[in-house]
């Protein structure tokens, strides 16, 4: 208990220093020149902050698998940004070159080393960004040195869907993931502040040339709308709070039950329940990542004024160990921005032969 009080206020922590100066103050950091998905180094509101995360726990009855306290608070880094190139919901305008984003990360104060992942999306279309040059990935995984101050330039050519091939004024969002290629060891499957997806940025393109084109996205649309009555929050564990409050995306087992991700035996297929609830009524691009790669079904969700969304989908070639989260964006330009938002990041575990008796 007293090493979860501890982790948990090393949370709190960084969620103050991250709340106390809208973008000056938000969290990551920068450094490396390595752009490829993180994974393969291990195996293979501008700041109305809401952050939404599994404390660290166990499984095991064993005390000594969280002996690791220290190593945890490796990946609890707050970090300050400043001098951004853009500012503001400014309008750049394209005329065929890549659109850059510099801005300062500010890592003086730090003793421990800092990562941070950027995504960015165009009306609700990943993009792939470049980290001062480096190779594009639609995860740009930027590391930095403890003590130091770095200037970032995040790069990408605009990519759209021909839908939007005659649009006047492109909205691009970035968001951020703090600690993207974090892996809790075996039998350890919280990530307290580590895999937090925030807010990042929010400017408008105007084409001044024609747009690379790529092949539209395959959206599902197989969700459910509930209307938000008594009998139906309590059917999913929800309140009026939750209904009133921001936009959430939570991750579940395909019964909504547990905050489990679990693959029965010899199986590589799983099924996962997502909960969307909250925020104004908008049209959302729901995205679905393993292992830091966007994965198939994408989602195309309205969630109505009153009401909340819900539905399972299913995800091919899953293995134990896999970490799988999810990412809303909303389609709706409400000038805000802050409603692009992550779900917790949840390791898969295996069934174990008890559950087959």
């Amino acid at each position: 208990m007293k090493k979860f009080i501890k982790a948990l206020s090393l949370i709190l922590c960084t969620m103050f220093l991250c709340s106390c100066n809208n973008e000056d103050a938000l969290l990551n950091e920068s450094s490396d020149n390595s752009m490829t998905n993180p994974f393969d180094d291990i195996k293979k509101p501008e700041s109305s902050l809401v952050v939404e995360t599994l404390p660290p726990f166990n499984d095991s009855s064993d005390d000594s698998i969280n002996d690791g306290d220290e190593d945890f608070a490796k990946y609890q880094t707050g970090y300050f940004f400043s001098d951004y190139s853009i500012n503001g919901d400014k309008t750049v305008s394209y005329t065929g070159e890549d659109i850059n984003l510099s801005f300062t990360c500010d890592l003086s104060g730090e003793i421990y080393d800092g990562e941070l992942g950027f995504m960015a999306f165009i009306n609700g279309i990943p993009q792939k960004l470049s980290y001062n040059g480096s190779e594009k990935s639609e995860l740009a995984c930027v590391r930095q040195k403890a003590g130091t101050v770095d200037r970032i330039t995040l790069s990408f050519t605009p990519e759209i869907t021909e839908e939007y091939s005659k649009e006047e004024k492109l909205s691009v969002t970035i968001m951020t993931i703090t600690h993207p290629s974090y892996k809790p060891r075996e039998n350890y499957y919280g990530f307290g502040n580590a895999h937090t997806g925030m807010f990042f940025k929010k400017f408008y393109i105007k084409p001044e040339t024609s747009l690379e084109i790529i092949p539209s996205i395959d959206f599902s649309t197989d969700y459910r709308s509930h209307l938000a009555s008594g009998k139906t929050l309590a059917e999913y564990d929800l309140d009026v709070s939750q209904i009133n409050g921001t936009n959430m995306i939570n991750l579940y087992d395909s019964s909504f039950e547990k905050r489990e991700l679990t693959l029965e035996k010899g199986s590589d297929k799983l099924q996962i329940g997502v909960k969307m609830y909250g925020g104004e009524a908008d049209n959302y691009n729901v995205y679905i990542y393993k292992n830091n790669e966007r994965v198939s079904p994408a989602m195309a969700v309205d969630v109505k004024e009153g009401y909340f969304c819900t539905f399972v989908a299913t995800l091919d070639n899953v293995h134990k160990g896999d970490i799988i989260y999810l990412v809303e964006v909303p389609l709706k330009d409400s000038e805000k921005g802050t409603n692009v938002r992550k779900s917790t990041s949840i390791v898969v575990r295996e069934e174990s032969k008890d559950a087959e008796r």
